[in-house]
């Protein structure tokens, strides 16, 4: 444990219950390991929002240079908030989104996960639109 009890009867005394205290140098020393993982082929180190959403862990992995992958529209925007850059961020839901062309405009990467989706997201695509040359 990273807290004794008595600091974790300061922490429920200042704030109340339920409270989440998170240890930033066992997070910064998991993804900056992760980061440091031998690899290839221009691979991206992406945090799985659905794992822990709070902004302050989310700015902190930000800051550390990783992306995000976020399951839903929602967990796009908490990532955009947080400051994360369009680019760094790649929506992969089995949900179709309902703000797909919003986020793509963005710049925002999107993973389709079925030929369905595949399907839907290809005939919303700016090049769908275009007339053939």
């Amino acid at each position: 444990m990273f807290l004794t009890p008595a600091e974790a009867a300061l922490v429920r005394e200042r704030f109340g219950t339920p409270c989440h205290v998170y240890d930033r140098a066992a997070l910064e020393a998991a993804a900056r390991a992760a980061l440091a993982f031998p690899h290839a082929f221009g691979f991206t180190l992406r945090y799985a929002m659905k794992a822990n959403s709070n902004r302050a862990v989310l700015r902190l992995f930000r800051d550390l240079g990783l992306h995000v992958d976020a399951s839903s529209d929602p967990e796009v925007e908490r990532a955009l908030r947080a400051g994360f850059a369009p680019e760094r961020i790649q929506l992969t839901s089995q949900v179709p989104s309902r703000r797909l062309e919003a986020f793509v405009a963005l710049g925002v990467l999107c993973t389709a996960c079925s030929l369905q989706q595949l399907s839907a997201t290809a005939a919303r695509s700016p090049a769908a639109t275009r007339p053939s040359a």
